[in-house]
């Protein structure tokens, strides 16, 4: 397809380079339940064959975006092609880093592990920092004790970087006193396990910390509009969105305000930007802009001083008919019920 010619040209040709433009090529052939085949004759190079499904009865029908038929598209939810073209979404199964210079029990961890999470490794802190902000993943395990970068040096880097605060990390330590384990809480670690150690409280440890980030992230999809304050987040976490929500809000009426802007304002990456937003809210960009400029309409409307038509001019859309599809497609009502509750 185009749009997979596009994205693979501008993978394999960046500073990422081709080993990874194709991990990520991998990764479309696999949300879309095709086949990747490739035959190479040394010296004369390699041929790629794709195969992908007709149809979408493949798909999961949860996964099936309806077509919008004949209304227009919002200039901002255009820019879910763009979005895909840059990251591709995998977090159907949570990536967890272990970071241990001791080699059978990094091997250890991860047969532990390995069943039910995906797992990238590292032998000390500084290459684990490396791995870290590149594949950003949803928990880490790390040792203290180790070559280039100990654990604690470590955990405070990214406990303190934007791109990476969000992420639970757990400490390995031979270590059992109360003034060295206050020393990597204050620094920001979420949990310690102290060696040897049971690989059921392993398990359950890691189990609980995935399961209070979902909880965060459910807060997201309740109908009222969520302070940052009011979140168990990191003080780094709480700064963030609360420039991101500043933003949508000081760009609310603007109709070409989307994830591109957004990650330009935000002094962030695109990838990085979607990576901490979709870990923090479960959303991506796109849909965190439209998911906040519908709780806000929604506040305009009950207040009942506003029509349908000026609230939809006012959170940036310019098609009252999308507007209300979107508002009824999240609220389960449409916007012109709280009008009729007026009268």
């Amino acid at each position: 397809s185009k749009i997979f010619n596009r994205f693979y040209q501008n993978t394999v040709t960046e500073k990422t380079g081709f080993g990874i433009g194709l991990s990520i090529a991998h990764e479309i052939i696999k949300l879309h339940h095709g086949q990747i085949k490739v035959d190479s004759i040394e010296g004369k190079g390699s041929e790629f064959t794709i195969i992908l499904p007709l149809g979408k009865i493949h798909f999961p029908q949860e996964s099936i975006i309806a077509s919008p038929g004949s209304l227009p598209i919002d200039p901002v939810e255009k820019e879910n092609t763009d979005e895909l073209l840059k990251i591709i979404d995998s977090d159907s199964v949570e990536t967890i880093l272990i970071v241990e210079d001791h080699e059978e029990l990094r091997e250890y961890i991860l047969e532990v592990l390995d069943a039910n999470y995906e797992i990238v490794e590292a032998a000390n802190g500084k290459e684990g920092l490396r791995v870290a902000l590149e594949q950003v993943p949803d928990l880490i395990i790390s040792d203290i004790m180790m070559p280039e970068m100990d654990g604690m040096e470590f955990c405070g880097v990214l406990k303190s970087s934007v791109a990476t605060s969000h992420i639970p990390i757990i400490l390995l330590t031979a270590l059992t006193s109360i003034d060295d384990k206050l020393v990597g809480y204050d620094i920001g670690a979420d949990d310690y396990i102290t060696k040897p150690f049971n690989e059921e409280l392993l398990l359950a440890k890691v189990k609980s910390l995935l399961h209070n980030r979902e909880l965060i992230r459910s807060k997201f999809k309740v109908d009222g509009l969520i302070l940052p304050r009011n979140l168990a987040l990191t003080s780094t976490d709480q700064e963030f969105l609360e420039k991101l929500t500043e933003l949508i809000e000081a760009h609310l009426d603007a109709q070409d305000f989307g994830a591109n802007q957004l990650s330009r304002e935000m002094g962030m990456s695109h990838s990085v930007l979607y990576k901490k937003i979709k870990a923090l809210s479960g959303m991506n960009m796109v849909e965190f802009i439209r998911d906040y400029k519908l709780r806000i309409a929604k506040k305009l409307l009950e207040n009942q001083s506003n029509s349908v038509t000026e609230v939809c001019y006012k959170v940036g859309y310019s098609d009252r008919k999308y507007f209300s599809k979107l508002f009824k497609q999240r609220f389960g009502v449409p916007p012109s019920s709280f009008l009729k509750k007026a009268e």
